[in-house]
This record gives C-alpha cells, structure tokens and sequence, in this order.
C-alpha cells in the first residue's frame, strides 16, 4: 500500500514536471510577440531589454528575500555573473529583439535554436570531448536546416541584418548556458545565480541606454503591461517553471520538452503576424527540432551512463 501510495506521488510528481517544462517552453515561446508589440509601441531594443531585466530583477528579489535563498557571492562569481548577464543572457535577448525588426519571430527563433551546434562545437574542440553519433547526426540536421532557412538569395540588407543578430544571438546563448554550467554560478541556488545575472544585466542595459540617451518609459498603458508581463511571466516565471522541472525530470529530459518553445514562437508568428511557413522552413524547422531533441536524447543516455558507472564503482 505505502509503495501504491509513493508511487502514485511520484508519478504526480513527474506529471507536475513535465507540464511545468511546457509551461515554461509557452512563455518562452510568446516572448517574441511581447517584445515585437513593444517595438510596435516605439520602444528600442536595448531599452526593452533594459526594461524586461529591471523588472524582473525587482520580482526575482522578492522571491530570493521570501525564501531566504543565500544571497552571498565570491569575488570570482560576481565577474561570472557580470560576463553572463551582459555577454550571455543580456546580449542574446538584445540581438533577438533587434533581429525581431527585420524578420519573422519563428525565423528568428529558429537560426537562434542553433546554439545547440556552438555548445557542441565548443566541446569538440576547446575541451576535446568525443561527439558521439547522435550529437553528429543532430550537427548534420542544424546545419541543413540553417541553409534551408536561410535566404542566400536575399537582396534586403535588413533580412541580412536580423538573419546575422539571431543567428549571433545563439553564439551568446551558448556562452550563458555554458558559463552556468561550467562556472562557479554553479555551485550557487538558481535563483540567487539569476539574482546576480539581471542585477549585472540590468544596470549595463540601463546605464548604456541612458548614456545614448535611448531610455524612455513606456508611452502606453499597453506598452506599460506589455513590459512588465515580459519581465514577470517570460522571465522569472518561465525560469521558475523551468527549474521545477529540471529538479525532477533532469536537464536532458526537460530540455528534450523544451522543443516546444520554437514550436510555440513558429506558430505565434503564423496567428499574429500571418507569417508564411513556406516547404523549406518548414523542413529547416523539423529538422533543427529534430537536433535539438537528439542532443537531449544523447544527453539522457549520457546521465544513465555515468549513474551505471558510479553503481559498478560502488
């Protein structure tokens, strides 16, 4: 009966889990309409930026005092945090916003779910891990769904411009996730690691606008919502969505559900902005969401491996 009981929890738990993982792939998905609105409203792309990080550093430490998460950091997190928060997480939602100006947000999404590729890429050769078939297969698929996606044809300088941001804002992204997943920043709780990165972050985004002179409030009572849900529902709640379901599901199970997220912007683009899915990016699409998947297979096949090895040890 207890074991019933334990496993009727456990599977409740997972069930929790993985709608947590999609939930957080859905906010994530929409981000792109919110910031494309803001830009409608006359916003600028790094005052967005500098705005969406404001507000939610402001949430996030709510959230860090509530809990009373540990808030103490050493000398060499705090350069970790800064190099995440600008070069990382704040340079990637910068390029996304201004590649949102001059092509489609599914496009936009999809050349910036080629961090995948750049992560493998920096294991390869940097740290001389060994790929392993299913990471090869997955960097034939992003390759070939990028050339798919990519109009080489184009004679529009701003397809150019916005097709070079997202493509550049997954060489940014593959920096953050790799500085949280090799750094010091982990070893610290999440959320006091996302403290630090918005609070780094923040006061780069709003110090650079304000110097240009580019800062300005929201001029709408929409704009006003729109920026404060981009901070509160596509930031911090996604992230905390996120992390549920990282703590029971594993990072590669949850990143595998997290395919879901440029599904999510693809067909937000086609309802809201009538964006045209013609044969090429629909395959380029498939196939890039093909890849990311079979990395988060080989990544789940890897965690059992080690836990196989470490029981043989014992």
């Amino acid at each position: 009966m207890k074991n019933s009981n334990k496993n009727t929890k456990t599977g409740g738990n997972v069930t929790k889990s993985i709608l947590a993982v999609l939930a957080a792939s859905l906010l994530y998905g929409i981000m792109p309409i919110f910031v494309k609105e803001l830009l409608r409203e006359g916003m600028r792309s790094e005052c967005i930026v500098a705005w969406r990080f404001g507000t939610a550093l402001i949430i996030c430490a709510v959230i860090v005092w509530a809990k009373g998460y540990p808030v103490r950091i050493s000398p060499k997190q705090a350069v970790t945090s800064a190099a995440a928060g600008i070069l990382g997480f704040g340079l990637t939602a910068s390029l996304l916003a201004a590649s949102y100006n001059n092509i489609s947000v599914g496009l936009a999404t999809m050349l910036h779910f080629s961090y995948p590729l750049f992560v493998l890429l920096y294991e390869c050769v940097i740290e001389h891990k060994k790929i392993g078939l299913l990471r090869m297969v997955s960097v034939i698929f992003i390759v070939s769904g990028l050339a798919l996606m990519i109009d080489l044809s184009a004679s529009n300088g701003n397809v150019w411009k916005g097709t070079l941001c997202a493509l550049l804002s997954g060489i940014s992204y593959a920096y953050y996730v790799l500085t949280n997943r090799k750094s010091s920043l982990a070893q610290m709780n999440s959320f006091s690691s996302m403290l630090y990165i918005l609070l780094f972050g923040s006061a780069f985004f709003i110090g650079k606008t304000t110097i240009k002179n580019t800062f300005s409030l929201p001029p709408t009572l929409r704009s006003w919502i729109l920026a404060v849900s981009l901070g509160f529902f596509c930031t911090v709640l996604a992230l905390y969505f996120l992390i549920y379901g990282i703590r029971n599901l594993g990072a590669s199970n949850a990143s595998l559900l997290n395919v879901a997220e440029p599904l999510t912007s693809l067909f937000a683009g086609i309802i809201v902005y009538q964006d045209v899915l013609d044969w090429k990016m629909g395959l380029g699409c498939a196939l890039i969401i093909t890849a990311v998947a079979l990395i988060s297979i080989s990544g789940t096949r890897t965690d059992q491996n080690r836990k196989e090895r470490i029981a043989d040890d014992s």
